[in-house]
């Protein structure tokens, strides 16, 4: 795929500038995205392009709008200067692609998860390549269209074809996917409000920074396989199959999900399979995996927050 990366600081407002089709502004409901977000709204230059901006929250909408006043329409048209200018949506999202700028549907801009200043312009990576464009349309397209002003949209996470090609989109969302795991880790009881699939991608993402190869299988997939691992080690591969499961902490995982997960290793070969879920094991569980703890091992909460603290910078 083709990245451009910026030596310098990029004025986003001149990059949307000679905007012709489109501009698609997606970032944080905060005070300072806000202004970036405005900054770029008023610099495309003709009146007739429809600006479009997805504010994605993930403290609560009626949070956000009190934080405002209780009045999130006049503080973008009156304090920021956006009436007539552009078009916007408040939705509830929790996605490593989370702010990004997207010109013409042919040019995506990722911005940095935080803003190091308030200063204008910003950083940002260029993508370029039909691949990087489609990805990041698609997400906004997903939350724009499922959501009127006061609309939760709780989506599905796009980044399945990331883990299965391992090419370089994925660069641009290590700075988002910090500031994910940062969150997480100082919250992890917002792990609970993470659909399952973006559950799975977070646990394939920790695993990725462990140092393995990663392959998320296909969503439809259920057969025990959520995430396929390779590490490399001086006497040989090693395939680890990795089973997730985001359940409430009332919900305790039972032996039959391990048996199961056993039989998919048996049968495929596999070095080990790894169990990881947002509650706990039942007792029957735990007695089970002792009887076969060179070929599985369990993560459950406590063991999870550990991990995501261990990543967070």
């Amino acid at each position: 795929m083709e990245i451009v990366k910026e030596s310098d600081q990029l004025d986003l407002g001149a990059a949307v500038a000679s905007a012709s089709e489109v501009v698609s502004i997606l970032g944080p409901a905060t005070r300072v995205f806000l202004h970036e977000a405005a900054y770029i709204a008023r610099s495309v230059k003709r009146p007739d392009i429809p600006v479009r901006i997805v504010l994605a929250e993930t403290e609560g909408i009626s949070s956000v709008v009190r934080s405002f006043g209780g009045d999130l329409q006049s503080y973008l048209d009156s304090d920021l200067g956006l009436d007539g200018i552009s078009d916007w949506h408040l939705v509830s999202s929790y996605s490593p692609l989370d702010k990004c700028v997207i010109c013409d549907n042919q040019v995506v801009y990722v911005m940095p998860a935080v803003s190091t200043s308030s200063a204008l312009p910003t950083t940002a990576i260029t993508l370029r390549s039909a691949e990087a464009v489609a990805l990041f349309r698609e997400h906004f397209e997903i939350l724009w269209n499922n959501a009127d002003s006061r609309a939760t949209v709780h989506h599905q996470d796009m980044l399945t074809g990331l883990a299965k090609s391992h090419d370089a989109l994925v660069l641009p969302s290590q700075d988002l996917w910090d500031e994910m795991i940062a969150r997480l880790s100082k919250q992890p009881e917002r792990l609970y409000e993470l659909p399952p699939r973006a559950f799975e991608e977070l646990i394939a993402e920790l695993l990725s920074r462990d140092g393995l190869e990663v392959y998320l299988t296909p969503q439809a997939r259920d057969g025990g396989r959520d995430i396929l691992a390779k590490s490399r080690q001086l006497l040989g591969d090693h395939l680890y199959l990795v089973e997730c499961k985001r359940y409430a902490p009332t919900r305790p995982v039972g032996v039959a999900l391990l048996r199961a997960l056993y039989g998919v290793v048996a049968a495929d070969k596999a070095t080990m399979g790894v169990l990881v879920t947002t509650s706990r094991f039942s007792r029957d569980a735990m007695s089970f995996q002792q009887t076969v703890k060179h070929q599985m091992s369990l993560r459950q909460y406590e063991d999870l927050v550990s991990w995501l603290r261990r990543h967070s910078f």
